[in-house]
């Protein structure tokens, strides 16, 4: 997971600037292009290196969301922005609900496997990617393309600033040529704007911590943490392993670090995960991790029809 974050960082001030520069519209697509892509490895590819990315293409995606938001506010006028990103917000969360519950259902009830559930998402990706390509481009942008004050405008200009949709963009002959020194002051204006206000300053102060944290902290995503902090180290969770087992009344000599290897991948197997992603969970480089993965007791006994109870011994 460290990799979305590291990504979405990464991404983030690069894609808020060429969002305006390319007039927002580009940006949808490239957000669509990358849900693809991210759901084309999940598909079809396999081992870590494709696993870590997908977390890299994903990190695009988060970072591209703000192109939607910033088209949304350049195609609707100021008195019906909120409305307009408020009810488009409340439409994608209960979206995405709706999408985890039935998910999660149909797995639970076998009625579909991860496969199915990951073409499905395949699909409407790719037809949300085709509506971006549909959409229309503004005319001018806050920062690269912003247009010159008139103080002359007309009335009539002024009702068509207030539309809402595609009326709302008109070819005006006003919009500035874009140069790289009225983005780079514009934001710098706002900049200093912005933390002119005290309670911004302090939330980014917080902010900052948990990114400084995390950045200083890696084994958080990867590696389970001892009581000082730190990874455990292999000896003391075998050794731990076996106190508990011993508690428990279990024979310590059955069961290793092993076993969690070879129980997590005949686990994941049984609940119809792919390949790809149980070699992720465990790290193999390899498919050395399917020799690990067991059949349960019922899986073989349906298979060669006795039971292992009953079964003629000779």
């Amino acid at each position: 997971m460290k990799y979305i974050l590291y990504a979405y960082l990464l991404w983030l001030i690069p894609v808020f600037l060429l969002t305006d520069y390319f007039l927002y519209q580009p940006m949808l697509v490239l957000e669509g292009a990358t849900y693809i892509a991210t759901w084309c490895i999940l598909l079809w590819a396999q081992g870590v290196l494709a696993f870590k990315f997908t977390e890299v293409c994903y990190g695009l995606v988060t970072a591209t969301e703000i192109a939607y938001c910033s088209y949304l506010f350049t195609m609707v006028s100021n008195e019906h922005y909120k409305i307009i990103t408020s009810l488009t917000r409340a439409a994608i969360l209960i979206g995405r609900f709706a999408a985890y519950l039935t998910g999660q259902l149909l797995v639970s009830f076998n009625l579909m496997d991860y496969k199915q559930l990951k073409i499905i998402s395949m699909v409407s990706v790719s037809l949300a990617f085709v509506l971006t390509v549909t959409l229309r481009r503004p005319s001018h942008s806050d920062i690269f393309h912003s247009q010159k004050l008139d103080e002359n405008k007309d009335v009539t200009s002024k009702v068509l600033d207030n539309k809402i949709g595609f009326s709302a963009i008109q070819e005006n002959q006003n919009v500035q040529k874009p140069t790289f020194k009225r983005g780079i002051l514009f934001s710098w204006k706002e900049l200093k704007t912005a933390y002119s206000d005290k309670s911004v300053i302090t939330w980014s102060f917080l902010v900052g911590i948990c990114i400084m944290w995390t950045f200083a902290s890696p084994e958080l995503y990867s590696e389970p943490l001892g009581k000082i902090g730190h990874p455990v180290s292999r000896n003391y969770f075998i050794s731990k392993l076996k106190t508990i087992l011993m508690a428990l009344g279990y024979s310590e000599k059955d069961y290793s670090g092993h076993s969690f290897r070879s129980g997590v991948a005949t686990s994941a197997s049984s609940k119809g995960i792919e390949d790809s992603m149980i070699q992720s969970l465990g790290r193999w480089k390899s498919d050395c991790f399917k020799r690990y993965s067991r059949k349960f007791k019922s899986d073989i006994e349906s298979t060669i029809g006795y039971n292992f109870v009953t079964c003629p011994t000779s």
